[in-house]
């Protein structure tokens, strides 16, 4: 978890050694496909009060805590100046105390669709603190989780497959979805208005994340939303990415994927030709031989030109960080926001990482924006992506009436 406003000299660490987990000290709040969430119920004066735990499920691979609290804390947005600080923990347990929380989950009111256990085996938990703004009053605060996902529309000199130029990938991947039966009905978000930094196709897009939610936006709150009006939440949020640059961040994070997901499979398969090759001082102009129009376009892409004189070890280097910068921008891609929303009468924010919404009204509101869902795709091979990514654009047929929600951006 990355809080977005945080200076990191007031950022504070919970030590891990200072503490024991206690199963009977954590309660059930919620759970995804992957994870569920336990909240802190314990003492008041413990240092583990306003804290969650977050437990990965039974036979859900990828990432392990340890890995993905690294991965965000190497990985951070810097394009506007906005101080990110990783609050998360890896905190090592007992196989006794996972499956004391099983129990505990079994006891839980869980969703009807939900009823995997907890993966049993696991060395670490993520310890995260809960961003939500205590209740006051008779209005309680609200936690939005939405999804951005990736929009990008390609040009005619895209050297792509031709349906991505059609409409964007969140919009194609919607139709490949309902015919498979995994969505009802397609959604009106598309996130090319989101990311557009206009204000009404930005408020566009969140009346239709709204209307028609999917995974990609929810409300959560401690008791109930009584008092708050979807029109209030999305003119609070519309202000929010208005005034603090976190989509733009989110972008450009976004574009470490410099070459798209066929051009990265293009020359992973390349790499692959040129490990059987063991003279690190040979030139790639030596080695290769009779390649086809694609490959040499994204060399010339990666090199600037003169590709046949980069040596062996200088490719090992660049196509690496290659890897490296397309499993980082895949990661945030799939990441989400948690925003945390109360009202107020402050005219300043109170902590670093509260940002002061004011609307038209007059009314006030204090946010706090954090990125979470940071769970490095490392796990999955390039070719996995490749083989999703052509399954969505093959999906689109010549008398298919796909396209963006948004017609131009």
């Amino acid at each position: 978890m990355l809080l977005a406003g945080h200076q990191r000299r007031c950022c504070t660490r919970v030590d891990a050694t200072s503490f024991r987990l206690v199963p009977t000290e954590w309660r059930y709040v919620n759970e995804g496909g992957a994870n569920v969430v336990f909240r802190f119920i314990g003492q008041e004066s413990s240092t583990l009060k306003g804290y969650v735990l977050r437990i990965r499920k039974e036979d859900v691979k990828g990432a392990t805590p340890d890995e993905i609290v690294e991965f965000a804390s190497n990985n951070q947005p810097t394009k506007s100046g906005v101080e990110y600080v990783q609050v998360a923990k890896a905190i090592p347990v007992e196989k006794r105390f996972l499956i004391e929380m099983n129990e505990i989950l079994k006891d839980s009111p869980r969703p009807t669709h939900r009823k995997a256990n907890l993966h049993l085996e696991l060395p670490y938990v993520m310890l995260l603190p809960n961003i939500a703004f205590p209740s006051i009053d008779q209005e309680p605060p609200i936690c939005v989780e939405l999804k951005p996902k990736h929009g990008r529309c390609y040009k005619e000199n895209d050297m792509v497959h031709p349906n991505k130029r059609i409409a964007c990938r969140f919009c194609l991947h919607q139709h490949l979805k309902h015919s498979q039966g995994k969505i009802h009905s397609l959604s009106r978000y598309c996130p090319l208005a989101l990311f557009s930094t206009d204000r009404s196709s930005i408020a566009s897009a969140l009346e239709a994340l709204i209307a028609t939610p999917q995974n990609n936006f929810r409300l959560f709150s401690s008791e109930s939303t009584f008092g708050w009006d979807m029109a209030e939440i999305r003119s609070i949020l519309l202000e929010l990415f208005l005034q603090v640059p976190i989509l733009q961040d989110l972008q450009a994070m976004h574009e470490l994927d410099v070459l798209d997901v066929e051009g990265m499979y293009n020359l992973s398969q390349l790499h692959d030709l040129l490990t059987q090759h063991n003279d690190k001082e040979a030139t790639l102009g030596s080695l290769l031989k009779d390649l086809s129009p694609s490959t040499i376009h994204y060399l010339i892409l990666i090199t600037g030109g003169q590709w046949q004189d980069v040596s062996l070890a200088a490719w090992n280097q660049l196509y690496q960080q290659l890897y490296h910068n397309f499993m980082v921008a895949t990661t945030y891609k799939d990441c989400s926001l948690l925003i945390a929303i109360q009202r107020t009468t402050e005219s300043s924010p109170i902590m670093d990482v509260e940002h002061l919404i004011t609307l038209s009204s007059g009314d006030l509101f204090k946010c706090k924006v954090a990125i979470v869902d940071l769970d490095t795709k490392h796990h999955k091979s390039i070719g996995h992506y490749y083989k999703l990514d052509q399954s969505i654009a093959l999906h689109v047929t010549s008398d298919s009436k796909t396209t963006c929600t948004v017609s131009q951006m």
